[in-house]
This record gives structure tokens, C-alpha cells and sequence, in this order.
């Protein structure tokens, strides 16, 4: 090989490796991806969320409230007078009438005093008029006739005394209800203040609940409410509010409120504690989204709205809670979409995708921290 072909050589070799050189460069240029796609590609994806529509609707806002139930009317019947038992004419636990005997006792002494006092009581008058009659033809003072009868009067009240004492020898169902256990039994000697046995009316019953002072302007006489027991599960009672109370507990700060429910079954027992909501007033274009679309982060209240395929941290002021919706009172109105599912980690300003509806988990709110 000459010097020539030498040179001639290495010039080839250097071109070809300049032109591999620009086709790399070419290549990185047309393929290599912009720094705008590399961004874009570092991206993380949306997040699949389910999404709400904020709805607006008619709304019975509602105070709730623990209370007892109560007999409409309740007393336990005591003697009144001494005396031994000689008749129960009622059977425990019975529905009596009013005006039913059920108790009587011994009637011998008080028989015996009432017919005492209507011996003296008829002397009394038998000599009021025989000197009655001696006084009109001058035979007898007038002075012994007004002396009899002040005598007479007095006879005639203890007459009617021992008479009120025979009567309470039978003792009565001062109304209809129902009895409790006797307290005593045949033969007992009894005195004035023995308990004999209990009587409640119970339908319809009364229920007792003290609400908040600042919620008790809200509840009108009248009101509907609607009840429930741990007691008698599935069941729900209504009834109306009788009469709240106009006196606040200066200690408790609450009030006193008194509904009526009918129990014609006698399912409801004095002493129950019930679940009560008290129907207090009505909203007519009411802001309500379900319940899982409201986050609980310590004090704060918001929901994820949506806009665009981003999700936006909105705080709201919830209102009146019901089972299958929350009502929003303050931060959105209807018409708004918000993140229903795919809450857990979701961030303010995070792009969202809408999916499909999963099986729906709790029907609360979510707590996060």
C-alpha cells in the first residue's frame, strides 16, 4: 500500500464515522421525547374516583333526643282507714275499668260507727220537732229548740263522716290503666298510707325528653315525633309533642318536653328509654349529598368537589343528618359533583377520573387524620 492509499483511507474511515455520528444525532433529535413529554409522562395517572351530585329537596330539619316513657296517669292506691283485708277482686297485671272494686276491707267497724251516728242523728231530729212543736204553743223555751238543733246539725256530720269511712272500706280504680303486684294479700291488717297496689294509664303514654335550650325554641306544640327502643327493635312509633316546658334547668340548660304516643297494644312500658326526633321545621330547597361524600378531619367538615377532573378541598357546614343523606347548609349547592368513593389519600388539586360505582361500603361520613 502507498502513502497515498494510506491517506485516502483514513479520510473514508473519518467520514463514514461523521455520518454515523450525524445519523445517531438525527435520530436523537427526531425520536429523543421533548422535555414538556418527559413531564407529562412523570406524571402520576388520575385517581378513579366515584362522584355525587349535591341535590336540593324538600327537608324536615329534626332534634333528637333521649326520653322516657311515662304513664299518662300514675298512683299506687293506699287504705285509708284501719282495717284488715278481707277481698282482692282483681288479678295482676289486669286491665281494670274506673270505678272497679278491688280492694275491700273488714266493713264491721265502720258499719258499726255509721249506724251509731244515724241513731243519734234521727233522736236528734225526733226531739228537734217535739220541742219544736212545745215552743210554737209556748210550752218550751225557744232557746232549747236552737240548742237542739246545733245537736242535730252535729249528729247529721258525724253521721256523714262514718258514712265517707264505710265507703272507704272499697277501694276503687280512681281511673282506667293497668295494675301492678299487690302489696298485700287476704287478711292483712292494714292502716291509713298502706300501699295496696300500683295503677298506671298507659294508653295512650306519655314520653318525657329534655333537649338542648337552643334547640327547644325550634319545637312547637304539636309537632310530630317518631321513637324508637333498643327494646322492640324495627319497630317506630309516632306521636305529637303535648307541651314544652317554659322553664329552662338552670343547671343542665335544657328543657322539658312532653309528647303522647298511642300504645293500644301495650307495647310501650313505663320507664322505657327511647330513641326520640322531633320534626322541628322544614326546609324546602335543602343541599343534601350522601353521607360518604363528607370528610371528617378532626374539626373540620369539607367534601372533594370536582371540576374540570380536579378535585377540590371544599370546606362545608353540615346540617341534618338522615340515613341515606347529609344536608350541606354552608360551602356548596346543588348541582355540584363531589368525590363519593376514592377518598382515602386524595389530595386538593389531584386529577380525578370518574368510574363506575363500587359496592357501597358504611353509609357515614369518612374520618380522616
Amino acid at each position: 500500500m502507498t502513502p497515498r492509499d494510506g491517506a485516502t483511507g483514513r479520510r473514508g474511515a473519518i467520514a463514514a464515522g461523521a455520518a454515523l455520528l450525524a445519523a445517531v444525532a438525527l435520530a436523537a433529535w427526531l425520536f429523543w421525547p421533548a422535555p414538556q413529554d418527559q413531564a407529562a409522562s412523570a406524571a402520576p395517572p388520575p385517581t378513579p374516583v366515584v362522584l355525587a351530585t349535591a341535590e336540593a329537596g324538600r327537608l324536615v330539619r329534626e332534634v333528637r333526643a333521649l326520653g322516657t316513657v311515662r304513664a299518662t296517669s300514675s298512683v299506687m292506691l293506699a287504705a285509708e282507714i284501719t282495717g284488715r283485708v278481707t277481698e282482692l277482686t282483681f288479678e295482676e297485671g289486669a286491665e281494670v275499668a274506673e270505678g272497679e272494686i278491688l280492694v275491700t276491707l273488714d266493713p264491721g267497724p265502720a258499719e258499726a260507727e255509721a249506724r251509731a251516728a244515724q241513731a243519734d242523728a234521727a233522736e236528734f231530729e225526733q226531739q228537734v220537732e217535739r220541742s219544736s212543736r212545745l215552743a210554737s204553743g209556748g210550752f218550751a223555751p225557744r232557746g232549747d229548740v236552737a240548742d237542739l238543733r246545733q245537736r242535730l246539725a252535729g249528729a247529721q256530720a258525724r253521721a256523714a263522716a262514718a258514712e265517707a269511712r264505710l265507703s272507704q272500706s272499697r277501694i276503687a280504680a280512681p281511673f282506667a290503666g293497668r295494675l301492678g303486684l299487690k302489696e298485700v294479700s287476704i287478711g292483712t291488717l292494714v292502716q291509713p298510707g298502706t300501699p295496696l297496689v300500683a295503677l298506671d294509664a298507659v294508653d295512650p303514654i306519655d314520653l318525657r325528653l329534655a333537649v338542648p335550650e337552643r334547640d327547644a325554641a325550634r319545637i312547637m306544640e304539636g309537632a310530630a315525633i317518631t321513637a324508637t327502643s333498643a327494646a322492640i327493635p324495627g319497630r317506630v312509633f309516632e306521636g305529637t309533642v303535648r307541651i314544652v316546658v317554659p322553664r329552662v334547668d338552670p343547671v343542665l340548660r335544657t328543657v322539658l318536653v312532653q309528647a303522647r304516643l298511642p300504645n293500644g297494644d301495650r307495647a310501650l312500658r313505663p320507664g322505657m328509654l327511647m330513641q326520640v326526633r322531633v320534626a322541628a321545621e322544614v326546609v324546602e330547597q335543602a343541599v343534601t349529598v350522601p353521607p360518604r361524600a363528607v370528610v371528617l378531619e378532626g374539626p373540620e367538615q369539607f367534601v372533594f368537589r370536582v371540576e374540570a377532573g380536579v378535585a377540590h378541598r371544599t370546606p362545608v357546614r353540615i346540617g341534618q343528618r338522615l340515613p341515606e343523606s347529609m344536608e350541606i347548609r354552608e360551602g356548596l349547592e346543588a348541582g355540584a359533583h363531589v368525590v363519593l368513593e376514592g377518598l382515602q389519600g386524595l389530595q386538593d388539586g389531584a386529577r380525578v377520573e370518574a368510574s363506575p360505582p363500587s359496592a357501597a361500603p358504611g353509609p357515614g361520613p369518612v374520618a380522616r387524620r
